[in-house]
């Protein structure tokens, strides 16, 4: 039987070992110190933009932190680089 919506559920006091932090992808062109975001900033592209940016395959993450953080220095930041 399913829950009713808004009864509490899940584990209260949940814990991430040493290991499984250890095991955690670990973003390697982001810079000493730099933190991420919690959540994901989420936009659909036209489908031969998105070919294109899914064909990167695993660099795509870091070109599109590269690109976006470009964008926002020179476009919203006043140019700063």
């Amino acid at each position: 039987m399913p829950k009713k919506k808004g009864t509490p559920g899940g584990n209260p006091n949940p814990v991430q070992t040493p290991q499984f932090i250890a095991k955690q992808f670990k973003a390697d062109d982001v810079p000493e110190g730099v933190k991420l975001q919690k959540g994901l900033t989420a936009v659909r592209l036209p489908e031969d933009i998105a070919d294109l940016v899914n064909g990167l395959g695993k660099e795509k993450p870091a070109w599109l932190r590269r690109v976006i953080t470009t964008a926002v220095k020179q476009e919203l930041m006043g140019g700063e680089e």
